[in-house]
């Protein structure tokens, strides 16, 4: 029979719960760090004894799980900025050409159909 969790371990336990820093908790993956870091050989069943480990446990996996979804929306919600910001361009950049072209039709008619075509049309900013 193997000996119970001193107090001492179950902290050590609880901090290598809180600390955990991958995307995915699991028990097996919780053994084999407590195996690594403690070198102690335990179960899941072990674990799932002590209530202050389990739900340490528990929460560290809600948190994990929260911060994907939070993370996926805010990529999805910057997908779908980004999306709408390149139609606005697209659209803004549709006006601005159809009104340069209507300034070279007003330029055309008050020169009698000569176009002198002002240096920023051309060039962007002036020179």
């Amino acid at each position: 029979m193997k000996r119970p969790l001193t107090a001492f371990e179950i902290k050590k336990i609880i901090r290598i719960i809180g600390s955990w820093s991958e995307n995915k908790l699991s028990w097996k993956g919780l053994c084999n760090s407590i195996q690594q870091q403690l070198g102690l050989e335990i179960t899941r069943q072990g674990l799932n004894n002590h209530k202050v480990i389990l739900d340490v446990y528990q929460n560290k996996k809600r948190f994990l799980r929260e911060s994907q979804t939070n993370k996926q929306q805010s990529e999805s919600s910057l997908l779908n900025e980004n999306e709408a910001l390149r139609i606005k361009k697209l659209r803004i950049q549709k006006e601005i050409d159809q009104l340069v072209e209507f300034q070279l039709t007003l330029m055309a008619n008050i020169n009698g159909g000569v176009v002198i075509v002002p240096a920023e049309l051309i060039f962007g900013e002036s020179q």
